[in-house]
């Protein structure tokens, strides 16, 4: 159930796919410190163009990380017919010298690697190679190993940033989508991966017995909630339309249009932090990779998209903590301060930090550094100094002085777990009627025509979270709830690229409906799964002293 690949079956595969590709830092990182192994062992190893080697490098590097955050082995035929003639390995432009990148990453000891292989898929028959990244590998990849340092000087973009649309994969008709396993994944408070087993060894005798078996059980319905809502992910169109978009990030995306699967990562399970236990938001699919401002573009099916989001969600949820509600205490907007309006962004920053942050100075210089990372979003604040930070902070920290003492104190993953635990009521209850709605953190979006559903369910979604919290009903909470509305592309309709690019998206919308009849899909609904599925995951865990 927990994230532990060495115990992943090789039965359990996919085939390889180099239409991955990553150009953040980390992918960049590891293949070109492997690339620059590969070329030092020589010999067969590094044969061929160094341009064609380096990009082999890359693409198996990006599909192999991919791949085990999916939980699965990759197989891949090493046969010579498999690269020649109407295959599907000469249709996705990878030649025989694959090979020779597999072998020397098996000899430096970044991957496993078997022969002889039961294969994978209906379009598949007899045995093929798999392999899997090692551990060494994947260190590398999330820049854990500190000879990696040595090539971060260079990783800096000379090209416009961009992101790009990975749709090819989609509609290779031998690509089958597996489903998604390790759903719910433990980190320890250094973000290293834990087995169940460690997570459980570690707790016994430090967190209360029944509040362990709580947090246990709550794992076992976790798991089958993801397994419902990623089936019902898998059985919907979720696309979108990209006429007239520009891209502004100041980073390059990739966004895989398959990856529509999601797995819950709990973090600070094991190690001096386990008293902020939390985390457990939702990672994984190609809209929680998207850029923000391309939300509003979303389509689920052939129905536009609205998103409903809970206003200053983690500082009303610190007043819970103290047994009260913001709205017993202040009206109006939380981020505003009396004589200082114009400085919302810099309150709203504050809040969405500083909950995180384990000190007041990495407070404040995570604030500065987010301005500095953003200056066209924070342009009123760039000339902000420590000092300056540090002065505005104190008048806000005044103002709710009475959950100052969250304020520094970590309480941010807590406040994700709570947060997510009201998401996940909503997304489920939706589920049990088969419609689908894509999560985003604290956000949530749903076809158009069923925005006000939503709402009244994320209200009671809300108000159930808060009672089981703050169970004196003289108090009563209050919760504002923020509407973005789909883009309107009417002034668009007679646009020849708007026409063409509409063309394409209902082209990849009729063969996914095609498909989805094929595949069989599970209907929620009919199954009851959700209803009768009685579980103590409705509620947040409280751990903290």
């Amino acid at each position: 159930m927990t994230f532990d690949y060495s115990k992943v079956s090789p039965n359990d595969s996919r085939p390889m796919d180099v239409y991955k590709w990553s150009e953040f830092p980390e992918a960049k990182n590891a293949s070109k410190k492997v690339y620059f192994e590969v070329m030092a062992l020589g010999g067969k190893f590094a044969e061929g163009h160094k341009k064609i080697i380096n990009r082999e490098i890359r693409v198996l590097i990006v599909d192999l990380f991919v791949a085990w955050m999916q939980g699965v082995w990759i197989g891949y035929s090493r046969k010579n017919e498999s690269f020649y003639g109407p295959r599907r390995f000469k249709k996705i432009f990878i030649s025989k010298s694959i090979n020779k990148r597999v072998d020397a990453l098996h000899h430096l000891g970044y991957i496993d690697y078997l022969k002889g292989q039961p294969a994978f898929g209906k379009y598949t028959t007899g045995v093929n190679s798999k392999i899997r990244a090692t551990q060494k590998l994947i260190d590398i990849y999330e820049g854990r190993d500190p000879v990696s340092n040595i090539i971060n000087t260079d990783m800096v973009f000379k090209e416009e940033y961009c992101y790009t649309i990975d749709y090819e994969t989609i509609q290779d008709e031998k690509f089958i989508p597996q489903p998604m396993v390790n759903l719910i994944r433990l980190k320890d408070d250094n973000k290293e991966h834990i087995s169940y087993e460690q997570f459980i060894e570690f707790a016994k005798g430090i967190i209360p017995d029944k509040t362990l078996r709580n947090i246990l059980l709550n794992f076992q319905a976790f798991e089958q909630e993801i397994k419902v809502y990623n089936e019902l992910a898998r059985g919907t169109f979720i696309d979108f339309l990209k006429y007239g978009y520009e891209y502004t990030g100041k980073k390059n995306r990739t966004l895989y249009m398959y990856n529509k699967e999601s797995y819950r990562v709990f973090n600070n399970c094991i190690g001096e932090n386990y008293k902020r236990f939390g985390g457990s938001r939702l990672y994984g699919t190609w809209w929680a990779n998207a850029p923000s401002t391309l939300r509003d573009r979303i389509f689920i099916d052939d129905k536009q998209v609205s998103e409903l989001d809970y206003s200053s969600m983690h500082l009303r949820l610190c007043f819970w903590l103290k047994g009260t509600d913001y709205s017993m205490h202040f009206k109006g907007d939380p981020y505003s301060l009396d004589g200082y309006l114009d400085y919302r962004p810099l309150f709203k920053l504050i809040v969405l930090v500083c909950f995180n942050a384990n000190s007041e100075n990495d407070g404040i210089n995570a604030v500065l550094g987010e301005i500095a990372a953003d200056p066209v979003k924070f342009h009123n604040l760039t000339s902000l100094k420590y000092n300056d930070v540090k002065f505005y902070l104190d008048k806000f920290i005044s103002k709710y002085s009475i959950i100052g003492e969250y304020f520094f104190s970590g309480i941010g993953t807590y406040l994700q777990y709570v947060d997510t635990t009201i998401i996940m009521k909503t997304l489920l209850h939706f589920a049990a009627k088969d419609v689908f709605c894509l999560s985003l953190h604290d956000s949530i979006l749903i076809r158009t025509d069923m925005a006000a559903e939503l709402e009244k369910v994320m209200q009671e979604s809300w108000e159930s979270t808060f009672r089981s919290l703050v169970p004196d009903e003289s108090i009563t909470t209050q919760v504002d709830i923020d509407h973005t509305k789909p883009f309107n592309f009417k002034q668009d309709l007679d646009k020849p690229d708007f026409k063409e690019d509409l063309k394409n998206f209902n082209k990849r919308y009729n063969d996914f409906k095609k498909s989805r009849k094929q595949n069989n899909f599970i209907t929620i609904k009919k199954t009851g799964i959700i209803n009768n599925h009685n579980s103590t995951s409705n509620q947040p865990i409280f751990i903290h002293s």
